[in-house]
């Protein structure tokens, strides 16, 4: 699909509660989510604040595999406006995902 990316990121924190902003451009228009951020000892809860979703809850998790390696997981659920949902492909929805988790993952690298 090659036209979506993510544009930036904010975050502002504020103790174990973080507010992020991710920038991003699919079908040709730009979209924001804000969000609230949730730290716990092993994970990040993330909760729409604002955004073009009509629900979006994620976490990421973090798990300690042995000493020196540990395993990283991601769970999304979320719901699209029925306009959008109708007319976005599943295709489009699952390359918007990858690239999103690969903006996060290349800030961590």
């Amino acid at each position: 699909m090659g036209s979506e990316m993510c544009i930036r990121d904010r975050i502002e924190r504020k103790h174990l509660v973080e507010i992020g902003r991710l920038d991003f451009h699919v079908l040709g228009r730009d979209y924001f989510i804000e969000s609230e951020n949730t730290l716990t000892k092993n994970s990040i809860n993330i909760n729409q604040i604002t955004g073009p979703f009509d629900h979006f809850e994620g976490s990421w998790v973090v798990k300690k595999r042995d000493e020196f390696s540990c395993h990283v997981s991601f769970n999304a659920s979320f719901q699209l406006p029925f306009l959008l949902n109708a007319i976005a492909p599943q295709s489009l929805i699952d390359s918007f995902s990858s690239k999103v988790l690969n903006s996060f993952i290349s800030r961590l690298t």
